[in-house]
């Protein structure tokens, strides 16, 4: 961590939760933006239309978080995807633009199995929203939905026994402790150069209307939804007991089934396009029974570790 936080940090954005410093005070931090939460605006902690114009007459650009509870992440797929369908509800009614990002925030400490199975699956669903996803978590989530699903400028917590003292890479800003200004805000340090901060919104229209965001939407929809739907390969990665470093696919090529071994990177890439397909495969499994294990190793191989591939008809 050290090697990435010794360079020098000159920009600065705050972020509070009940507190309500003033604006001008925030400015004069100095910080260039706040990250507040999205929601209804009614229990205290949300930020309302009257509290946005106020920050950006201070000149303070405005980032959005979305959190419900700490680990909302660990409820999987359904729940990513109805939190994506509020945080277009609310960031409606505030008139956010569809390209302003949000940050969903896995505010616990994750295990390798949860961050892999339903955290991932939260943040595939958080992606059904219109506007970007973002990630605020440890440096393992910010690492896996960055490789997972190319989601850039990860938000990371100050609690570094969940990272293990590791600085994500991924990581665009970064929540230090303790609290600043009487304890009423997190400072975060941008990592980034100030050019690249594409989070905060200081209620323009983020270079173009709504209208012309929707015409760019919908032409790249039936695009990549039809390129989309012909690479579809009904992934269903297993890994075979006794092998937890081996990851194996079974796709569809027409009417065959086939196998692809390969490293979970590339195997996560080929779920990731049937998820964009709109045809989501099964989620990982471990085969145990003999039976289940006879009948895969049976199934044609089309490549292994090493990058080096066999023909379709080649027997396993």
């Amino acid at each position: 961590m050290g090697a990435r936080l010794g360079l020098l940090v000159t920009t600065y954005i705050l972020d509070y939760s009940w507190a309500r410093p003033s604006p001008q005070s925030l400015r004069d931090y100095p910080a260039v933006g706040v990250m507040r939460y999205l929601g209804p605006g009614t229990n205290g902690r949300d930020i309302t239309a009257g509290e946005l114009e106020a920050l950006w007459g201070a000149g303070l650009g405005v980032g959005f978080v979305w959190e419900t509870s700490a680990n909302r992440v660990l409820e999987g797929y359904d729940a990513g995807c109805y939190d994506a369908s509020l945080v277009d509800y609310y960031a409606g009614l505030l008139g956010i633009p569809d390209a302003v990002p949000i940050y969903y925030a896995a505010d616990c400490d994750v295990n390798p199995s949860e961050t892999w199975g339903a955290v991932m699956d939260y943040y595939a669903g958080a992606l059904q929203s219109s506007h970007p996803s973002r990630a605020y978590g440890e440096a393992d989530v910010l690492d896996m939905v960055h490789d997972k699903f190319g989601m850039a400028h990860g938000w990371q917590p100050a609690a570094t026994s969940w990272s293990d003292g590791r600085l994500s890479v991924n990581a665009s800003m970064y929540q230090r402790w303790p609290y600043v200004m009487n304890d009423q805000c997190d400072q975060n340090d941008v990592l980034v150069p100030n050019d690249r901060i594409d989070w905060l919104w200081d209620g323009g229209d983020m270079g173009l209307s709504a209208d012309d965001l929707n015409q760019i939407k919908n032409i790249t929809y039936e695009v990549v939804n039809d390129t989309l739907a012909k690479m579809y390969t009904g992934a269903r990665p297993v890994t075979v007991h006794g092998k937890p470093e081996v990851w194996q696919l079974v796709y569809r090529q027409g009417e065959l089934c086939r196998r692809y071994i390969g490293r979970p990177d590339q195997i996560g890439m080929l779920q990731y396009v049937d998820l964009l397909s709109g045809k989501r495969g099964d989620p990982p499994r471990e085969l145990t029974e003999p039976t289940d294990i006879d009948e895969f190793e049976r199934l044609p191989t089309v490549g292994y570790p090493g990058g080096q591939y066999l023909a379709d008809d080649e027997p396993a």
